[in-house]
């Protein structure tokens, strides 16, 4: 539930559900790299959407982002639905990572059609642990409960 954002800056809230932390070489600090995905509402596209980064360093960063239009609504409780697979191939060599979603009003049924994020710009996150955590960027939001699952990979020809 959105309770407040500040009316003149951007914000977003959602779930990372792919976080690979700092990709920089040993003893630099600050950190410059990211590697990520990310689940969630952002005002800049007045949307939800599904996004991939991945900056190595203080090396280019690259994006891979689905966004669909979305009104919410202050006060409204929403549920969000997000999947990060590993898609390999058929002798399980890593391909790509694919990312999709759903966000809808609580209490509605839960829509058929996802929103779909898939790394086909050659960007793939690298293969190893993540994290998961929720976001609220620049807002204050309040979070009901999260299921954390783990997905076997999906094998693709």
């Amino acid at each position: 539930i959105l309770r407040s954002h500040h009316q003149e800056r951007l914000y977003g809230f959602g779930i990372i559900p792919l976080w690979g932390g700092h990709p920089d070489e040993v003893g630099v600090s600050p950190r410059r790299g990211w590697n990520f995905a990310i689940a969630w509402y952002y005002s800049a596209y007045k949307g939800i959407g599904a996004e991939f980064s991945l900056k190595e360093g203080n090396g280019d960063s690259n994006w891979v982002s689905s966004y669909r239009n979305f009104k919410h609504e202050n006060g409204v409780p929403y549920r969000l639905i997000a999947e990060c697979v590993s898609e390999i191939d058929s002798e399980g060599n890593h391909l790509r990572y694919a990312q999709r979603m759903k966000w809808f009003t609580a209490g509605e049924p839960e829509p058929s059609e996802w929103l779909e994020g898939i790394d086909t710009e050659g960007i793939a996150l690298p293969v190893g642990e993540y994290a998961v955590a929720i976001v609220a960027h620049r807002c204050q939001v309040e979070f009901g409960p999260v299921t954390v699952s783990a997905l076997e990979p999906i094998t693709v020809s």
